[in-house]
């Protein structure tokens, strides 16, 4: 694994789920740098060293069997130092390695949200103190009376397309170096791990949207460190980031299983949910 300043500080899954507040949070604590600063690769649970060297082009391509995935559960952790600052797990479903549907539970510090996807509709359940509706879900739109969800709707484009799994082979597309680390065990699955340092530029697709690479080129970041670990299927199963905050540490896992089982994700009942 890398580590790098960076001003976005964001932790790129945490912008993926639309958890804003932890995003300028993170941000306002940030500080300028275009350095990129290699640091030992995280080698827990290796089982073997891998000699082949695939190269960014190649891995690009053998990511392209996330097309073909149809369901897969996500888990996603970012912390800040030692302290803990985002948790979250659910589902999505997929079609042509595009997101259709998410049902996305989130712990920011003491407070919990669920992000419901479906329909081209985001639903919210807030936490108590941000919700004066007095239903338990509220539909996020650019009408929204609540600012939080106003604010929500208008990322709905941005979660839609860097959710999808498709993203990976978008970043490994744009990548200026690939490294191959060894096979690991993750989550009971063997997998391949790769490190990229993927060049902003030339990421194409869902990897970034076009809000991201602004926010990140006004940083002058160039280029992010990515760690990503791929089963036998070519499906990717794990993902790592890590940023230096004012000399603290913001890391970034995700991990993705349960591939192309059973998932259905369907909006709350009406009778549940505000659209004011």
């Amino acid at each position: 694994m890398r580590t790098t300043d960076i001003t976005a500080a964001a932790p790129r899954w945490a912008r993926t789920t639309g958890t804003l507040i932890t995003v300028a949070a993170l941000a306002a604590c940030s500080s300028a740098s275009t350095a990129a600063k290699p640091s030992s690769s995280n080698t827990s649970g290796k089982t073997a060293a891998i000699s082949v060297q695939l190269t960014s082009a190649e891995l690009a391509v053998n990511l392209k069997s996330t097309s073909t995935v149809t369901s897969a559960h996500i888990t996603m952790s970012s912390k800040l130092g030692s302290q803990t600052v985002l948790t979250a797990q659910g589902d999505e479903t997929a079609a042509g390695g595009k997101l259709t549907a998410m049902n996305l539970n989130e712990q920011i510090g003491s407070s919990t949200m669920t992000i419901l996807l479906t329909g081209g509709a985001l639903y919210v359940k807030l936490p108590g103190t941000l919700n004066k509706s007095g239903k338990p879900w509220e539909k996020a739109s650019a009408e929204s009376s609540n600012p939080v969800l106003k604010q929500l709707a208008s990322t709905l484009s941005s979660i839609e397309q860097s959710a999808s799994l498709d993203q990976y082979g978008s970043m490994a597309q744009a990548a200026s170096s690939l490294k191959t680390i060894g096979t690991e065990q993750v989550n009971g699955v063997v997998a391949t791990h790769y490190s990229l340092m993927v060049d902003v530029s030339k990421i194409h697709g869902a990897a970034f949207t076009q809000a991201a690479k602004t926010a990140l080129a006004q940083a002058r970041i160039t280029k992010i460190p990515v760690d990503v670990w791929v089963d036998s299927h070519k499906r990717p199963v794990k993902m790592s980031e890590k940023f230096t905050l004012k000399g603290q540490i913001v890391s970034t896992e995700a991990t993705v299983s349960r591939y192309n089982q059973p998932v259905t994700i369907t909006a709350p009942p009406a009778n549940q949910v505000s659209t004011t």
